[in-house]
């Protein structure tokens, strides 16, 4: 269990979206800001990991200063002293949060030719493409509809 929890750690240090401690890696760099939804399941996750993690956080990794990974970055470092609890809570929360990514991913494929026909020249970030197809929504394909609905984005 710990060596899944390391792996998943590892994982998403290594791709730069460790939330733990912070907003992701990719957020903290400015914009665009993940829209609102993605931001509160990110959040969300996060809290929860903390919580199930606490032990191990106010243990081994009171003294790390949050954000940027580097809390995440802590509990790899002390994976090898990480309770069921924290492994599964870390396990737990990384799904939810491969799963919101998936719907996220979903709704961009499935938006890309009504994004390109209804919001040509409008500004990428900050929520722009999704107000305009929600501006747009009577004419946006269903597919796309479907997918924005599905991932939570309104």
């Amino acid at each position: 269990m710990h060596f899944v929890a390391k792996a998943v750690v590892a994982t998403m240090l290594a791709a730069g979206v460790v939330a733990i401690g912070g907003a992701p890696a990719s957020a903290q760099a400015g914009p665009p800001a993940a829209p609102a939804p993605v931001a509160q399941a990110v959040n969300q996750a996060v809290n929860l990991a903390k919580a199930g993690c606490a032990r191990e956080i106010k243990t081994y990794c009171a003294r790390v200063k949050e954000g940027q990974g580097r809390l995440a970055a802590c509990l790899y470092a002390y994976s090898d002293k990480m309770s069921d609890k924290c492994a599964d809570a870390i396990i737990k929360e990384t799904g939810r949060l491969n799963a919101t990514l998936a719907a996220l991913n979903n709704a961009i494929a499935a938006c890309e030719t009504d994004t390109r026909r209804l919001c040509n020249g409008v500004a990428p970030g900050n929520g722009n493409l999704l107000g305009c197809l929600t501006k747009a929504r009577p004419t946006v394909s269903a597919a796309c509809n479907a997918a924005i609905d599905a991932a939570g984005l309104r």
